[in-house]
């Protein structure tokens, strides 16, 4: 160790890279409480600062993507790779996840994953070369090794990888994933916070007060502020480097006599300082330093490095003969397989261009059966797609369905094509022609429908998006979607047409492989876009369902748990919802005009600028939704519950709302006139701004007949206004003023 200089402050020979001792805190020392709570804001802001730059571009990406008006585009092809991977990591189910978002969405996210990596690589960076991050400077803080000099990459990699983060955060980790924690967010949130407070806390059981990452990477905190250039308490005295005496304007004694060279050449050595007041002489104990790093080992052990590298080299060429042999072995069988596969099929293909129509059938059925059968769907489908005899399409249709659900891409396409081929035949002279199309159309609906029956929901998801699959009145080929009480999950039904489909009691959502709910495998089926007109979904299953822009004109949705759901944009007007769970569900645009949504629940759904024109809602639950700029204009909400929802500027005009639960509920600047609310109970309401000409409280000999005093007939019905805040209503007329005055409203005219 070092003993401590004495010399002042102020002596341009002290050099505080030999080491110190502590004295006691003074007036001019700063205090180890004052370190201590520079060194956690120094962390907090470096913190906030990638939070920041990652968290604003996200914020800004999700407005523009909430503000979309224009067709969505496919998540950037990095973000949704990095999105999949947080998502199998984290347990983010797919309902949270978006795959379609605006095109200022991609570009704002893309910048919300890339500017943080650049920030912390450019902090890390500075912390390795001048031990400084940005904040650090700020705080008058610096990182150094135990020598005194910068830490380099080495060491705050692993100061920062594996001490603050990768041990804490990896351990929470795997308690969470292992304690049956999984898949809930907020344990794993806490664990963290437990395991970083852990890891710091470690300080405390330390000599000299660091905390596990910086004896892990054997470095140390520099008090910048200190006058003197003390470190941080508890710090050891401080291996010095090689000094030149000539250099440091200091002499060197070892053993009484004059040296040179370096200091780190001696293993002790009396140093003496040249001061004001004479020389001094300062005994030193120094340790030598060893060349580091794999050459330096390389060069010190130089026999054991040959047998290393000339046994990894044996077992690389081993490993790649046998990784050859391997390869080639496989190859052969897979060719092999294949030339008896094509040798099978064109012989099949042979007696069946060979035979008469009415022989063709047998060898049809036959190449459904051979094993795997992709090449095989290939040819019947393009047989289908080219067949006039109708007895022959039927037999394609079921040589394909036998071959399983690995024909539905393929159908998925032909349908696609022939729904093409079909309407520009329907309009034509060809009536032959146009029933031909017809039928190959309706053989690939109907395989779709066996196919859909026979498939697992947990065998992963398969796209049938833009798939025709609606109800077809055709004489010649008529057609109707029955798939009622199935399960249906995983499916990517994107702009499908399902119109008059069956689908009652049918499941669109499952627990996915891992057979946990709200996880990253649950399978969940994708209907955005997609056309249901008429079709029938009672009691079916859409738990945070993918419904944006979807068309369910007068669809049956009665009892159908729509909870969570993502209803945006979707138009469902004349749909039928009696009793129907729509808990949470964002129906912000949707149409609901004409709708029927009697004893419906709509607790706490977002339904921001929604159309409800006509809508009925008799007893239906709206608490604590969201209904700012909704249009009900001539609904009826007679007994819904709507404590404390928000109506800001909402358009209720000609509304029924007697007996209707409005406690709490803001109707600021909302459009009333006309409005009945019989009643109703208004208490603590708030109608600031609010348009009330012609809205109706009780009935006409139910108010005062002039002024403020009077009493209303207890068997009418009349609403509950007491504590109502109608200061600043538009359009009260004297009548409506006596009438809330007498019931306890708060309005300006209304006596003390």
């Amino acid at each position: 160790m070092v003993s401590p200089p004495t010399a002042p402050n102020d002596n341009p020979d002290f050099n505080p890279d030999f080491g110190s001792t502590f004295a006691p805190e003074g007036p001019d020392r700063p205090n180890r409480r004052s370190l201590l709570w520079r060194r956690m804001g120094a962390w907090a802001v470096e913190v906030a600062l990638i939070a920041a730059s990652g968290g604003l571009p996200f914020a800004i990406g999700q407005a523009a993507r909430t503000a979309l008006e224009g067709p969505p585009v496919p998540l950037n092809p990095v973000l949704a790779s990095v999105e999949d991977a947080a998502a199998k990591t984290f347990a983010i189910p797919p309902h949270l996840r978006p795959t379609a978002v605006a095109p200022m969405t991609n570009l704002f996210w893309s910048g919300a994953l890339v500017l943080p990596v650049a920030l912390g690589g450019l902090q890390l960076f500075l912390l390795a070369t001048t031990g400084k991050t940005s904040p650090k400077a700020w705080f008058g803080l610096q990182l150094t090794d135990e020598q005194g000099r910068a830490p380099g990459l080495g060491r705050v990699l692993l100061r920062e990888g594996v001490g603050r983060w990768g041990l804490p955060l990896g351990t929470a980790y795997g308690v969470w994933r292992a304690s049956g924690a999984y898949p809930d967010l907020s344990i794993l949130l806490g664990l963290a916070v437990v395991g970083l407070a852990v890891e710091s806390g470690a300080a405390l059981l330390d000599p000299q007060r660091r905390p596990w990452r910086d004896r892990l990477a054997k470095t140390r905190v520099v008090d910048l502020r200190d006058p003197e250039g003390w470190v941080e308490p508890g710090m050891a005295a401080m291996e010095p480097g090689p000094i030149e005496p000539a250099t440091m304007g200091r002499s060197i004694l070892v053993n009484g006599q004059s040296g040179s060279g370096s200091l780190t050449e001696r293993s002790a050595a009396r140093l003496t300082l040249n001061h004001p007041n004479g020389p001094e002489t300062t005994n030193l104990i120094l340790s030598p330093i060893r060349a580091r790093g794999l050459w330096a080992w390389v060069r010190q052990n130089p026999g054991t490095a040959i047998v290393v590298v000339g046994s990894l080299g044996l077992v690389l060429v081993l490993g790649t003969f046998a990784a050859t042999q391997i390869y080639v072995q496989d190859q052969a069988d897979r060719r092999a397989a294949q030339a008896q596969k094509q040798e099978l099929l064109l012989d099949l293909v042979a007696k069946y261009s060979q035979n008469a129509p009415d022989q063709r059938r047998g060898s049809v059925l036959a190449l459904g059966a051979v094993q795997d059968p992709n090449p095989e769907i290939v040819l019947l489908l393009n047989l289908l797609g080219q067949e006039e005899s109708p007895q022959l399409i039927e037999a394609l249709q079921q040589s394909i369905t036998s071959a399983g659900p690995a024909a539905l891409p393929y159908l998925q396409r032909l349908n696609q094509t022939l729904k093409t081929d079909a309407d520009s035949l329907a309009a034509g002279p060809n009536t032959g022609e146009a029933t031909r199309a017809a039928l190959r159309l309706r053989a690939t609906q109907r395989a779709i429908a066996k196919l859909l029956r026979l498939r697992s929901g947990a065998d992963g998801s398969i796209d049938l998006s833009r798939v025709d699959l609606g109800q077809s009145s055709s004489p010649n080929a008529q057609f109707s979607l029955v798939l009622d009480r199935a399960d249906l999950s995983g499916l990517k039904l994107r702009s499908a047409v399902l119109t008059g489909a069956n689908l009652r009691g049918s499941v669109f959502r499952s627990a996915g492989p891992d057979g946990r709910w709200n996880t990253f495998d649950d399978a969940l089926t994708d209907l955005s876009g997609a056309d249901l007109r008429g079709a029938d979904l009672t009691s079916a299953s859409l738990i945070t369902g993918q419904l944006e822009r979807t068309s369910l004109v007068g669809a049956a949705l009665n009892g159908t748990n729509l909870t969570s759901a993502r209803l945006i944009g979707a138009n469902l007007s004349q749909a039928k919802l009696l009793g129907a769970n729509l808990e949470a569900a964002n129906l912000d645009g949707a149409s609901l005009t004409g709708a029927d949504l009697g004893d419906a629940k709509l607790n706490q759904a977002s339904l921001h600028g929604a159309k409800l024109g006509q809508a009925r809602a008799v007893g239906a639950s709206l608490a604590q939704a969201d209904l700012t700029e909704a249009s009900w204009r001539g609904g009826d909400l007679s007994t819904a519950d709507l404590n404390r929802a928000n109506l800001r500027n909402a358009d209720l005009s000609a509304t029924r709302l007697i007996g209707a639960n409005l406690q709490g509920v803001q109707l600021q600047s909302a459009q009333l006139q006309g409005t009945d609310f019989s009643q109703a109970d208004l208490r603590g309401a708030l109608f600031e701004g609010a348009n009330l000409k012609g809205a109706i409280f009780a009935p006409t000999n139910a108010a005062p007949a002039g002024g403020f005093v009077g009493r209303t007939d207890s068997e009418k019905p009349s609403a509950l206004v007491k504590g109502a805040d109608f200061s600043q209503a538009k359009n009260l007329d004297p009548r409506q003023l006596a009438y809330l005055c007498t019931q306890g409203a708060i309005h300006p005219q209304c006596p003390q």
